[in-house]
């Protein structure tokens, strides 16, 4: 997957990893969910590897149910529209140098940003139904 190549790339994601995986997990019998719940900087690089190379980064398409208006656009009943997710995922105005793979962004300077600038699972009623299943 691609967690494997961002953490190959970058040895210093590799050795904290390591470091918080080895102070939880001394053995085998400490493998259980409290455990793994804790080890939060696997979810951070989830989350930023879903940001950078993800499979919701690609298009994924809305048909408008009722007219609207985003600001000034008029977006009749029935249109197709196009969201591109990696169009936020890489934009510095919600991901502080968008093309550094940063892991530890997630700690908590992605605490405050819009919900829906990062859609590395879609969003709202229709997201994808693994979300979940990443934190187990």
């Amino acid at each position: 997957t691609m967690i494997a190549y961002y953490v190959g790339k970058n040895p210093h994601v590799q050795k904290k990893l390591r470091e918080q995986v080895n102070s939880i997990i001394k053995n085998g019998s400490d493998i259980n969910y409290e455990n793994l719940k804790k080890l939060t900087y696997i979810d951070w690089i989830q989350f930023e590897t879903t940001r950078m190379f993800g499979p919701g980064n690609m298009n994924f398409w809305r048909i408008a149910t009722e007219d609207n208006n985003i600001k000034d656009i008029p977006i009749s009943k029935g249109t197709i529209i196009n969201i591109q997710p990696k169009a936020n995922h890489y934009n510095p105005t919600y991901f502080k140098d968008p093309d550094v793979f940063r892991p530890e962004r997630w700690e908590s300077e992605c605490d405050n940003i819009h919900p829906y600038s990062f859609t590395g699972f879609s969003g709202g009623p229709r997201s994808c139904l693994g979300k979940q299943l990443v934190h187990l």
